[in-house]
């Protein structure tokens, strides 16, 4: 398996990683991977994809930065091998060697695969529970790009 970080020539191999794993809006990643604080990597297996992770560089008013690990997905065929926090450790080890203080991530209460994978990884759950709310803006995607 190679995991590897998609940058601005790859929209091909990105808009191929969209289609599989049913993202839904525009499918035009060029302005996703042409900025250098959103990491979108995917892992390979004899040149075909079978997982992606992306997040994003958060730069707080302190100086601080901060990764959100926003998403992370493994095809049906390739999970419980190791491809998700293969995929994990190499997000944050990419965010730690630009500078990021700390990474994170959300997920279900009830969602102990995804648990499991990111601590597999070396995260770790907060020693205070927090509340996530949403506000919904409109339609989507309307801008273009991948969602983040």
């Amino acid at each position: 398996m190679q995991v590897r970080r998609l940058g601005p020539d790859d929209a091909a191999a990105a808009t191929e990683v969209c289609r599989l794993f049913d993202l839904r809006g525009r499918l035009d990643p060029s302005r996703f991977l042409a900025r250098d604080d959103v990491h979108l990597l995917v892992a390979e297996i004899d040149g075909r994809p079978v997982g992606w992770v992306y997040g994003q560089e958060l730069l707080h008013p302190d100086g601080e930065v901060t990764a959100l690990l926003y998403s992370l997905d493994v095809a049906a065929g390739a999970r419980r091998q190791g491809v998700g926090r293969a995929l994990t450790e190499r997000f944050v080890d990419v965010v730690r060697r630009r500078g990021c203080s700390e990474a994170w991530v959300l997920t279900e209460p009830d969602n102990a695969a995804a648990q499991a994978t990111y601590r597999s990884a070396g995260g770790r759950p907060e020693d205070e529970p927090s509340v996530m709310l949403v506000w919904t803006l409109g339609a989507g995607n309307e801008a273009g790009g991948l969602p983040g």
